[in-house]
């Protein structure tokens, strides 16, 4: 009887190695942690007719975009800013912290290692290739100044003025896609205390102060989509896939492997969504929710 088990137990997993190898291809990319995507959507917005309002579009995007390096709850991405504008994400959630009178990207008191200045042409370069698209970038204060005589709107100004025919400033109403397309939307929240945008409905429930918490979080993600489904008007659903907590030891990408999934169960409208370490599957099937694109042209987009 012993033999006989053994030898079904190697059948058993001799077969699941099999399935494997046929399978594993197939298998759904819903978060990626390596250094580039490997697929590009570069100009996934060129259907879209200019007369579709932002409420209007289901556009993928990243939380703490800039955030590559550090330890634990400090790095949230994988791929640089530039590769995630390739891959298809259109929505950046920047953090800026007054640092030497610049204004450099930081996840709370970790440097990531670039400046505003930078981050603006890198969406410039990528939009002087793909005049179809937008780039929309939230841009909140990070962490405490240091050595700063000058104030986050003054130093936001200076970087802004350079490039002011190329940027949209959000001013508290919904907008087509025909007036902000080749263009940089900015939202200024500045203040990490204040997170209300004026007809945005924003769910960021990211901490998890212990592994049962990680429900809780997973019911406001579906909150966030059923609402964004059914409501038939104007608002922009944010709705956040992050968290971590150094507490519950759930780092953003363990946390990204059990939330990021949730977003794929969903069809219609679903606003912007931002994940950490998002992966090419998910990045596809947010993309795929625009129903004015025609499926064909899908067909040609996702093949490398």
């Amino acid at each position: 009887m012993m033999k006989l088990t053994t030898f079904l137990e190697l059948i058993s997993i001799k077969t699941k190695n099999k399935f494997k190898k046929l399978m594993g291809n197939n298998e759904l990319k819903i978060c990626n942690d390596s250094n580039h995507p490997s697929i590009y959507n570069l100009s996934w917005m060129k259907n879209i007719p200019d007369n579709k309002k932002l409420s209007e579009i289901t556009i993928p995007g990243t939380h703490d975009s800039c955030s590559l390096y550090g330890i634990c709850c400090a790095r949230t991405q994988s791929w640089t800013l530039f590769e995630q504008m390739k891959a298809g994400i259109r929505f950046f959630d920047i953090r800026l912290r007054l640092y030497n009178n610049t204004l450099r990207a930081f996840h709370a008191f970790v440097d990531q290692k670039d400046t505003f200045d930078n981050i603006l042409l890198y969406a410039l370069n990528f939009l002087s290739q793909n005049p179809s698209e937008t780039i929309i970038m939230q841009i909140i204060t990070e962490y405490k100044p240091k050595n700063c005589t000058k104030t986050m709107s003054e130093l936001y100004e200076e970087y802004t003025n350079k490039y002011k025919n190329y940027i949209y400033v959000y001013e508290n109403k919904d907008v087509t896609l025909g007036e902000i397309r080749g263009k940089i939307l900015i939202i200024k929240i500045f203040s990490r205390s204040t997170r209300y945008i004026p007809n945005f409905l924003i769910q960021n429930d990211w901490t998890v102060n212990c592994r049962f918490y990680i429900n809780k979080k997973k019911r406001r993600i579906k909150q966030s989509f059923h609402r964004a489904i059914a409501i038939k008007n104007n608002r922009i659903f944010l709705n956040y896939l992050s968290c971590s907590s150094n507490y519950a030891m759930m780092t953003p990408y363990t946390a990204a492997k059990k939330c990021n999934k949730i977003a794929m169960k969903y069809n219609g409208r679903l606003g912007i969504v931002l994940a950490d370490y998002p992966g090419e599957d998910l990045i596809k099937h947010l993309i795929s929710q625009n129903i004015f694109i025609k499926y064909k042209y899908y067909s040609k987009l996702f093949c490398k």
